[in-house]
């Protein structure tokens, strides 16, 4: 998986990056009528699925930025992308 790359579902209608208290993104899908609310962590994954990066290097690039332990940044995006996939928000590149 580490070294599979992903876009953002372009279906999808982002609003990332928002000036709440709780919330840093929102993601709607039409064909499910869902509202995805995301706070800031799962926000800053989001904005570095861009189809072209790894998930292998989001997570050093995430580590570097919150000088956090590596592995535990992997564990974290990992899981946080298998509910991406399952809610159709991100989609492997081919």
């Amino acid at each position: 998986m580490l070294n599979k790359v992903y876009s953002l579902n372009p279906e999808i209608a982002f609003r990332l990056n928002m000036e709440s208290e709780n919330i840093a993104g929102k993601a709607f899908n039409s064909e499910t009528d869902m509202l995805h609310e995301f706070n800031e962590e799962a926000t800053s994954v989001l904005n570095l699925i861009d189809g072209r990066k790894t998930i292998k290097e989001i997570i050093l690039e995430l580590a570097n930025e919150y000088d956090a332990d590596e592995k535990q940044i992997q564990d974290d995006v990992i899981n946080y992308l298998s509910e991406l996939i399952k809610l159709n928000i991100i989609k492997i590149e081919e």
